[in-house]
């Protein structure tokens, strides 16, 4: 990810695998000197006291963050066999990049971020958070009753009533409401279920904002049709539509759900942190985060709706790795997401 993100800003030629010799390899400056060795330290193990776990956090600027981040870590320590230590970023990249190194050893990451980081062997995951009542959601294509597309799906039953292809179909070359270049739920899936199935559209109107897609749909003429969040509510309902839009759910209808496959936030481990610290600290925080001050600091911290946390493993990412690189999408604009 690191080497990527370097490649996409710089024109500098690569690096040789091979360092080129010396121009002179014979020219020593100074005498040559044989250093004395070094008392060898005893290490601290990782998660002692002298050698705290370091948790961190990417800053979204909202009030008390990191004061909730640092009585977290000091909630886990309070035990006396683990210590853990909070660190804040002001980015990703930079995040990143110390857990590259190993000085960040556990962090909370958004899904495309997490996907990032795993394939550049930077972390694993081992917690998934529970947002706004899941665990993961999905997107949902909508459109206006006038443009003559199809519904192939049941809003009285909650179901699709044909697979992706089928529904999809239709809505090759036409030309869709997105909400920006950021939003995996209102962009990336959606793109990544149209490319997957062999279908394009012409370029994109984006919105800014999920409810800002059902708008434009309302007014026509602006695209052929929308995409948004699904699983954790409808755009449709959302006070800034419906305080003059009344009859909303009878212009725009739902025209097919991808399936719930985009994870909320979760927490990884750098993979060199051992099984047994790995396991100590998420049992922890499944026993901190049913408690109502576990919820506030691990939401507050956060800056994310935490209600609970559920054990998983990377294969949660699979249908959503697929996906995203189905969608073509630019993975540096993505970061943080």
């Amino acid at each position: 990810l690191i080497s990527l993100m370097a490649a996409c800003t710089s024109s500098k030629p690569p690096v040789p695998s091979t360092p080129p010799s010396p121009i002179h390899p014979t020219v020593t400056i100074g005498p040559t000197v044989t250093p004395l060795p070094s008392p060898t330290a005893t290490p601290y193990p990782l998660g002692d006291k002298n050698n705290p776990i370091i948790m961190g956090i990417v800053k979204t600027g909202a009030s008390g963050q990191e004061i909730a981040g640092q009585n977290l870590a000091e909630k886990l320590s309070s035990n006396d066999t683990i210590a853990v230590k909070f660190r804040a970023y002001d980015n990703y990249t930079n995040l990143l990049i110390d857990m590259k190194q190993g000085t960040l050893q556990m962090a909370w990451l958004p899904p495309v971020t997490y996907t990032l980081a795993h394939e550049q062997a930077y972390a694993n995951v081992a917690l998934l958070t529970n947002h706004f009542g899941v665990y993961l959601f999905g997107s949902q294509f909508f459109a206006h009753v006038d443009t003559g597309l199809s519904s192939y799906f049941d809003e009285v039953n909650n179901k699709n009533t044909a697979d992706a292809k089928t529904a999809l179909s239709q809505l090759n070359g036409k030309r869709p409401c997105y909400v920006d270049l950021q939003s995996t739920s209102g962009y990336v899936i959606p793109q990544g279920y149209l490319y997957a199935n062999g279908f394009r559209t012409q370029p994109a109107v984006l919105t800014q904002s999920h409810s800002a897609v059902i708008r434009a749909l309302y007014i026509k003429g602006i695209c052929d049709f929308g995409a948004t969040f699904a699983t954790t509510g409808d755009p449709r309902t959302a006070s800034t539509v419906l305080s003059d839009l009344t009859d909303v759910k009878e212009k725009i209808f739902i025209l097919w759900q991808t399936p719930e496959i985009i994870p909320t936030l979760n927490l990884s481990f750098q993979p060199t942190v051992s099984p047994d610290l790995r396991n100590k600290i998420t049992q922890l925080l499944l026993k901190l985060v049913p408690t109502d001050e576990g919820k506030s600091l691990l939401s507050d911290a956060n800056d994310y709706e935490i209600t609970s946390l559920q054990p998983v493993d990377d294969v949660v990412y699979n249908e959503f790795r697929a996906y995203l690189q189905a969608s073509e999408a630019d993975p540096i604009p993505l970061m943080g997401k």
